[in-house]
């Protein structure tokens, strides 16, 4: 839709090609579409691509609810161990929110502190302002 925009706009198919970063046979579909109508250019035919990880997802899914990973580099090394395949950190979040896992969100403990410290340290600090 943003390439035909562009179009309408007056820049030239050059242009349109570089600024969207896309073949000029993509952008000629484009249009072929938008001649079928703008219904057809409003459907994705994207299907995508399955990840190699996914043959893994039930090991890998068991083995993380025993072993939660503490960070997304050990869940990348783990799966790295365990399947051979090496990716990134964002495709590891990714991969592992797809198998219905989500970060839990820390907070912070008390202190053990002396009362009675912390209270003679307050007033000899704000006495000496």
């Amino acid at each position: 839709m943003e390439s035909l925009y562009l179009l309408s706009q007056g820049l030239s198919r050059t242009q349109v090609e570089s600024i969207n970063r896309i073949s000029k046979r993509t952008l000629v579909e484009y249009i072929a579409e938008y001649r079928q109508g703008l219904d057809v250019v409003r459907t994705t035919h994207y299907q995508g691509k399955s990840s190699e990880l996914h043959r893994y997802a039930d090991e890998l899914k068991a083995y993380f609810t025993a072993h939660p990973p503490h960070s997304m580099k050990q869940a990348a090394a783990v799966i790295e161990e365990r399947t051979g395949l090496k990716r990134s950190t964002q495709q590891v979040r990714e991969f592992v929110r797809s198998l219905g896992f989500r970060p839990l969100r820390t907070g912070l403990l008390p202190a053990k502190a002396d009362a009675q410290k912390q209270e003679d340290f307050k007033k000899k600090t704000w006495s000496l302002v």
